[in-house]
C-alpha cells in the first residue's frame, strides 16, 4: 500500500465532502488568492485538476482537506514566483521588440552611484563604532551578510563555540541598544 492516496481515492473523498469541508476550501482559496494575486475559483479549479491527475498527491490517513489547503497553497506561491521571476526577466524587451520605443535606463547616474557608496560607507563605519572594531564581531556579521549561516558562519570566522556564541549575543545586544537611543539601520 502506498503511502497516498490513488486517483479514485480521491474522487471518492471528493465525493463524501460535506458542505463545511466546501466553505473551508472556498476560504482559503479566497485567502492564498489574495495573498498570491490570483483569481479563488482559478486556484480552486488548479488545485483540483492537480489532485485528481495525479500531479499532487495527498498523503493516506492524513486530513484531506488539509492536504488539498497545503496543496493550494503551494500551486499558489508557486505561480506567484513565477510570475515575478518572468516580470523581471521582461522588464527591457529585445531590441526592436518595442516597437522602437526607448527603454529607460534604471542603474543609478554617476551621482547616485556616489550617494549610494557614500551611504553605505557612512553605514559601514556605524556598524564599526557600534561593535567597537572588535574584530570577531565585524567578521561575523561580514561573513553573515555573505550568506553564511550556522556552523559554516562559525567555521569562516575562526572563533570556538563558545567564543562564536558569546560574540552573536553581544552583536544583538549592541544593536539593540544603538536602535533603542535612535541609529536607523
Amino acid at each position: 500500500m502506498t503511502a497516498y492516496l490513488s486517483t479514485a481515492e480521491v474522487e471518492a473523498n471528493f465525493a463524501v465532502c460535506e458542505e463545511a469541508d466546501w466553505n473551508r476550501l472556498h476560504k482559503a482559496s479566497q485567502m492564498f488568492a489574495g495573498m498570491y494575486r490570483m483569481d479563488p475559483d482559478d486556484l480552486l479549479d488548479r488545485t483540483f485538476e492537480a489532485v485528481l491527475q495525479g500531479q499532487r498527491r495527498c498523503p493516506r490517513g492524513g486530513d484531506f482537506m488539509k492536504s488539498l489547503i497545503f496543496i493550494m497553497r503551494s500551486i499558489g506561491s508557486n505561480d506567484y514566483n513565477l510570475r515575478k521571476r518572468q516580470s523581471r526577466s521582461s522588464k527591457a524587451p529585445l531590441m526592436g521588440g518595442d516597437g522602437g520605443q526607448d527603454v529607460a535606463d534604471e542603474s543609478p547616474t554617476a551621482e547616485e552611484a556616489l550617494v549610494l557608496s557614500q551611504d553605505a560607507s557612512a553605514k559601514a563605519q556605524a556598524i564599526r563604532t557600534i561593535l567597537r572594531n572588535d574584530a570577531g564581531m565585524l567578521a561575523i556579521v561580514e561573513h553573515a551578510l555573505d550568506g553564511l549561516r550556522g556552523e559554516e558562519l562559525r567555521k569562516a570566522t575562526g572563533l570556538n563555540r563558545r567564543e562564536f556564541d558569546t560574540k552573536r549575543r553581544l552583536i544583538r545586544r549592541r544593536f539593540e541598544r544603538a536602535i533603542r537611543n535612535g541609529w536607523k539601520p
